[in-house]
């Protein structure tokens, strides 16, 4: 794991250094000028309820100490504080069209359970080519992210059910997005986005690996000069690799395939309110629900957890914000998510829902200021 996380940042370095590289020499051949230069700072604070995404059987066996060795936390609830960095310039390079060039750092730092503390590192290149077109290439990078503790069945064959055999599951992620903007009809915006995305997870669970590509549309409307309106479609596929052993394919190992198709739907309402004390504020509220449908070929009995498996997805967002000052905001949030699974050939539909439902709150704020 060590040496694939080492791997990993290794290229990601590599790939942040040419974007740097880049971005300078496009600066030192302009000349830096302070008025383009952006950078802003927040810090917040979230408490989550389920922070594993645990179904009500695992967060009773959580509370009542069962299933030693599952659980690697003290609390199933926790409150994370969240660091946020994020900087901007824009220089003048095709034919005097505006450049956007920009990064961004976040730690999410938990208090009682640090092995979900989790970085997150990006940068971003934005081309202008009319006044109100654009695209964008981005690249994000998330170093480890711990999803929870799993059971490994080879690991079973040799000791039985015996806490020694649960081992944790941890992923890193590399992502590649591509998205062009445009304005139609003088207020219609439109967005077409393309993502590629790569998990890399640690050695007990290298049959997860996989690879996603996803292409999104998004179309935002207002409907009067304080209210917009977004509607968003978003289509995914996941190619899990689906085998740990050299000589082995998807189709002839015995390894669990979490390959899957997902449909997402969103819908965004953005509103600007009355001045609070002389103070700008809005509210936005989106909805997206998705429908996931996994794909392994494999017999039920061999992958009860994906064969015929089925995901419904719904996903809340609430959030107020409010100018405090010239340079300072605040944003107050509130996140619902729940998840329903079911087995389209009625069979371990039982099991699939103990094991996979889940139900989850989020509530916090964030404080926001920009530097320059």
């Amino acid at each position: 794991m060590i040496k694939l996380l080492n791997l990993l940042q290794s290229k990601s370095i590599l790939i942040l250094f040419i974007f740097l590289f880049f971005t300078s020499n496009l600066l030192f051949s302009q000349g830096f000028k302070k008025s383009r230069f952006r950078l802003k700072v927040g810090v917040g604070t979230m408490y989550d309820d389920n922070i594993l995404k645990y179904s009500d059987k695992y967060l009773n066996r959580f509370l009542n100490n069962e299933d030693e060795g599952r659980f690697e936390i003290k609390t199933y609830d926790d409150v994370f504080i969240k660091t946020k960095l994020s900087t901007s310039y824009y220089f003048k390079f095709f034919k005097k069209r505006k450049t956007k060039i920009s990064a961004s750092f976040s730690n999410n730092s938990y208090i009682n359970n640090p092995v979900k503390t989790w970085n997150y590192y990006g940068v971003g290149l934005q081309q202008y080519f009319l006044k109100k077109a654009n695209v964008k290439f981005s690249y994000s990078y998330i170093p480890s992210f711990y999803v929870r503790q799993f059971r490994q069945p080879e690991l079973v064959s040799l000791y039985g059910y015996e806490p020694n055999t649960f081992k944790p599951y941890v992923f890193a992620k590399d992502n590649f997005s591509l998205t062009f903007q445009n304005t139609f009809f003088k207020k219609t915006k439109a967005e077409l986005d393309f993502d590629y995305a790569k998990y890399y997870d640690n050695s007990y669970y290298t049959e997860y690996d996989s690879k996603n590509s996803s292409v999104g549309l998004s179309l935002e409307q207002p409907v009067s000069k304080k209210v917009k309106v977004k509607a968003t479609y978003i289509f995914t596929n996941s190619d899990a690799k689906g085998f740990d052993q050299e000589g082995e394919t998807k189709e002839t190992a015995d390894d669990s395939d979490a390959s899957y198709k997902d449909h997402t739907f969103g819908l965004e309402l953005k509103a600007k309110l009355p001045k609070v004390l002389k103070k700008k504020n809005d509210v936005s509220a989106k909805i997206r629900y998705s429908k996931r449908y996994f794909s392994s070929s494999h017999l039920i009995h061999n992958d009860p957890l994906h064969v015929g498996r089925i995901d419904n997805n719904l996903r809340l967002y609430f959030a107020y914000n409010i100018k405090l000052m010239k340079k300072t905001s605040l944003s107050l949030y509130y996140n619902y998510f729940v998840r329903d699974s079911y087995n389209n050939q009625g069979v371990y539909d039982e099991v699939l829902s103990e094991d996979k439902d889940y139900k989850q709150n989020q509530v916090g704020f964030q404080l926001s200021y920009t530097i320059y």
